[in-house]
């Protein structure tokens, strides 16, 4: 249910205010770093309740940052007209901010999951070494399609070496689901059944893009549109 409310508000959210954040762009991607900090350095205890649950259930387990990869993937391949190009007028500004809230997450997990792996592996079982190693392995892809998706950065450069970099985000979101599969896998274990919906969405969504992107490549006509973030 996180996901589903996210993909709705990140929708309306960039529907509502596409010409602001055109227009000023650079003071989103300030206010989203400054909510990215607060969030970091945000207490443990002593929140409002609804601040908290926002900060721990929303940013810090990615679910925002989620929901604005996957609007960012579906873009080319939504089925309808109005908010395909919605979703691919805006694709830019939403891969941004999604990578500068995913320094929440990995920030939040990382300080001891990425700590652990390199300095006590054995204190991790393998499923979560894993993610862990995935976990860098998708940092180290985004942050090339993250500093080329900016248009001051884009604009510089040869557009073919440009779209192929950007295809890269290709293995992005397929190391992403994996990811997700695999956390999520872990609390399902774990005796969180209600994980196991949040699980089912994703997969459903990543079928569907599936099955529209071959139908789109089937036809052809859609090879102007890609995955680039």
């Amino acid at each position: 249910m996180r996901l589903i409310a996210c993909l709705i508000l990140a929708v309306a959210f960039f529907y509502f205010l596409e010409k602001p954040i055109k227009k000023h762009a650079t003071l989103f991607y300030i206010a989203t770093v400054i909510i990215s900090v607060l969030s970091v350095l945000a207490p443990k205890k002593g929140l409002p309740f609804v601040v908290d649950y926002i900060v721990k259930n929303i940013l810090a387990r990615g679910t925002l940052a989620g929901a604005l990869f996957i609007l960012v993937m579906v873009a080319s391949v939504c089925p309808a007209a109005k908010l395909r190009g919605m979703l691919l007028r805006n694709r830019g500004e939403m891969a941004i901010i999604a990578a500068l809230l995913t320094l929440i997450h990995n920030i939040s997990y990382g300080k001891y999951y990425f700590v652990a792996l390199f300095t006590k592996i054995s204190e991790l079982d393998a499923p979560r070494i894993f993610a862990a190693v995935l976990s860098l392995v998708m940092i180290v892809l985004l942050l090339p399609l993250t500093i080329t998706s900016f248009m001051v950065i884009r604009k510089k450069m040869n557009p073919k070496k440009w779209k192929s970099l950007q295809r890269l985000s290709y293995i992005f979101y397929g190391l992403l689901f994996i990811h997700i599969s695999m956390i999520f896998s872990i609390s399902i274990v774990k005796g969180h059944l209600n994980t196991l919906f949040d699980l089912a969405v994703y997969a459903i969504i990543y079928i569907i893009y599936l099955i529209f992107r071959a139908k789109n490549i089937k036809n052809k006509e859609y090879y102007v549109y890609s995955l680039w973030l």
